[in-house]
């Protein structure tokens, strides 16, 4: 019986264990977006939304046709690509494969957002705050106009009345 007991706290130690190396080691695209100072200055008086791709030119052709939606998005739309440090050095190829017309960065900027599946769209809004993570599959492209559409005509009224009451606030004052 006590060896049953040591083998079971062992047991439960060691998945503690993991468990916090995990949430340690692991990218954490739960927590805030870092929206960089460059990005924060293309926000317009209207409510953004900011995506980023994470992808690569290794990704199925199939996958990588949502990059023809990102790049006809209206203004409202901040679409950043971000790409594997080694693949932008060639970034007259890569635009060549994908057909992104879309600013490209860095992955090696975003190592706490990493998602575990490229290519993968997240929709973060202005304060960093995460709002959808899609993963590319073959077909996304004609969900993906609609997603795009009906969430920003969801989501709108609700950011711009809380935009508004930040601005009246501070007029008051």
């Amino acid at each position: 019986m006590k060896n049953y007991l040591i083998g079971s706290l062992l047991a439960i130690i060691i998945a503690e264990a993991s468990y916090i190396y995990k949430l340690e080691k692991m990218p954490q695209v739960r927590q805030k977006f870092q929206i960089s100072k460059n990005e924060t200055k293309r926000v317009r008086n209207d409510v953004t939304l900011f995506l980023y791709m994470f992808f690569s030119k290794h990704n199925c052709q199939d996958c990588l046709q949502v990059i023809e939606v990102l790049n006809k998005l209206p203004s409202q739309f901040i679409v950043t690509g971000i790409v594997p440090d080694n693949e932008l050095s060639n970034e007259e190829i890569l635009r060549g494969l994908t057909g992104a017309t879309f600013p490209l960065v860095y992955r090696s900027k975003y190592n706490k957002n990493i998602p575990w599946y490229s290519p993968t769209i997240i929709g973060v809004l202005e304060n960093g705050d995460i709002l959808f993570q899609i993963s590319g599959v073959p077909g996304l492209k004609t969900y993906l106009e609609n997603f795009l559409d009906a969430i920003y005509s969801k989501i709108y009224p609700i950011i711009f009345e809380r935009k508004n009451k930040k601005i009246c606030l501070l007029k008051t004052r």
